[in-house]
């Protein structure tokens, strides 16, 4: 897509770079958010802004934009991910919190490799605004199924 958009290779190494600086910087932080408020919350308010920024990838016509959002959405997501790990390892059996950690990062690979082909195929036929938007409409309808399922649990 930004390659699309004219990006170099190195522009295009850059944003992943420039994606993975909050993660390492913020995501101490985002769990120990998580930890001291409500996972539920943290995780859930933290997709309320994922999913739009997401969604906004596909509208824009430099490079410089979507790496831009990328860097507000990775922020958003070193507390979505620390907060959605510790409701896992709390919400499981005892003794069993690794293995749910475990499960869950299976899933988490395969669905990601599910979206990859799917929108790959879907770039191809429609556009790239089409599949972020869509993407951000996945999150969110996930991120609502996930609470809904959190406050039943409760």
């Amino acid at each position: 897509f930004l390659t699309d958009l004219g990006a170099s290779d190195l522009v295009v190494g850059l944003s992943l770079a420039a994606y993975a600086t909050p993660f390492v910087l913020l995501s101490r932080f985002g769990g120990r958010l998580a930890d001291r408020t409500n996972r539920v919350t943290v995780a859930f308010v933290s997709l309320l802004f994922i999913a739009p920024l997401t969604a906004t990838y596909g509208m824009f016509a430099t490079p410089l934009l979507p790496i831009l959002f990328g860097v507000i959405e990775a922020s958003f997501q070193a507390a979505a991910q620390p907060a959605a790990s510790g409701m896992l390892a709390t919400g499981a059996p005892a003794g069993r919190a690794a293995a749910a950690q475990g499960l869950a990062g299976a899933f988490n690979q395969l669905i990601a490799a599910t979206v990859a082909i799917l929108a790959t195929w879907g770039y191809g036929q429609f556009s790239a605004r089409t599949i972020f938007i869509a993407a951000g409409v996945g999150i969110l309808m996930i991120g609502l199924l996930a609470r809904t399922l959190a406050r039943k649990l409760s």
